[in-house]
């Protein structure tokens, strides 16, 4: 099971990470958002599952069940996590771009002109390394544990 919830969640996360928008607005914030408090409510409904079946099920020791809740739980918030800090590291690099629009016009054309053939290899190296931490995260969640 361990071995499962690390592939699936792994998974889950470089899916999440690589797909979708990378820059959000007011919309994609408020759907971001209502992703976490769903999150939230799937974690309660897992505990009152796992508080039901340790009720129906004896040999579930309690130990197994809190470990499933807190991999769980901490594996889903994980997952929304990475998304974050990608959207974020975007939302900056355009702030900062903004900033040289205004504050710096004397060199923002030869900024553009660089960052231009620069910013997708970058966004996509961040990508990559929020992928590998995902999986160094999984991975102390899932199966570090004895």
């Amino acid at each position: 099971m361990k071995y499962v919830s690390f592939l699936f969640f792994v998974l889950i996360s470089i899916g999440y990470i690589w797909s979708g928008k990378d820059v959000f607005v007011r919309k994609d914030w408020i759907k971001f958002g209502q992703h976490f408090i769903s999150v939230a409510i799937a974690i309660t409904i897992v505990g009152f599952i796992i508080k039901g079946s340790l009720a129906v099920f004896p040999e579930f020791s309690r130990s197994t069940a809190r470990f499933i809740l807190a991999g769980f739980s901490l594996s889903s918030i994980m997952v929304l996590g990475l998304k974050f800090l990608v959207v974020m590291m975007c939302a900056i690099f355009a702030r900062i771009m903004k900033f040289h629009q205004v504050k710096n016009q004397n060199n923002y054309n030869n900024l553009s002109v660089f960052t231009s053939g620069i910013s997708l290899p970058m966004l996509n190296f961040f990508k990559l390394l929020l992928s590998a931490v995902g999986v160094i995260i999984f991975y102390g969640i899932w199966l570090a544990q004895p």
